[in-house]
């Protein structure tokens, strides 16, 4: 994807989750950290479940994610399900351990409470 698209300079995405957070929406924050590193639509960030967070089977390996659970009945627009992603950003390590914060215990609760059309006001208003 990195060809597909320009890149952001990493110093612009910090400055963009340090906005949200100072502004009261770190939840949003770590959701934009999210669909940068794993080259996430904000849809497919938002609609993800605490079961589709996998910790890492072995001590030193990354976190994954789950896109478009089959169980679920999700595919993605190219009709794609069980599309798994590693969360093995250099830059990013503790992505998978901030994610994992998220949960509360219910795998069928979305990850993110907050649906797009809340997350996409907060990243606007973010000062």
């Amino acid at each position: 994807p990195a060809s597909t698209r320009p890149p952001m300079p990493l110093v612009f995405l910090t400055l963009i989750i340090d906005a949200l957070c100072r502004s009261g929406s770190p939840d949003t924050g770590l959701a934009v950290l999210l669909m940068f590193f794993a080259y996430l639509r904000p849809g497919e960030a938002t609609r993800l479940y605490e079961s589709d967070i996998f910790r890492p089977a072995f001590k030193g390996q990354p976190f994954a994610i789950n896109l478009h659970p089959s169980e679920k009945g999700l595919s993605s627009k190219v009709n794609v399900s069980d599309e798994s992603i590693l969360l093995d950003s250099k830059e990013a390590p503790y992505l998978g351990e901030l994610l994992e914060s998220l949960k509360q215990g219910n795998r069928e609760a979305r990850l993110f409470r907050k649906d797009y059309i809340i997350m996409k006001k907060e990243f606007e208003t973010a000062q």
